[in-house]
């Protein structure tokens, strides 16, 4: 599971970087365009905070597994 958590931080981490770059290179064309990388950014960001919590909440030392843990992936 560490790996699956540094591997998927590490993604989203990166293709946040590409958007920020394409930002600061001055990519966007338009404020559409602007408004775009911006909402992508911000999306990034959010989902490594979700990530991140999902990984606290599963190294918690009281933590109790359940059933739904098991949740096979797509």
């Amino acid at each position: 599971m560490w790996r699956f958590y540094e591997r998927a931080l590490k993604t989203l981490r990166e293709r946040k970087n590409d958007y920020m770059s394409a930002l600061a290179d001055g990519q966007a064309h338009s404020y559409d365009g602007y408004r775009f990388l911006c909402g992508k950014i911000q999306a990034l960001s959010e989902m490594e905070k979700i990530l991140k919590d999902l990984f606290d909440s599963f190294q918690a030392p009281n933590r109790k597994p359940e059933v739904k843990d098991n949740v096979e992936l797509y």
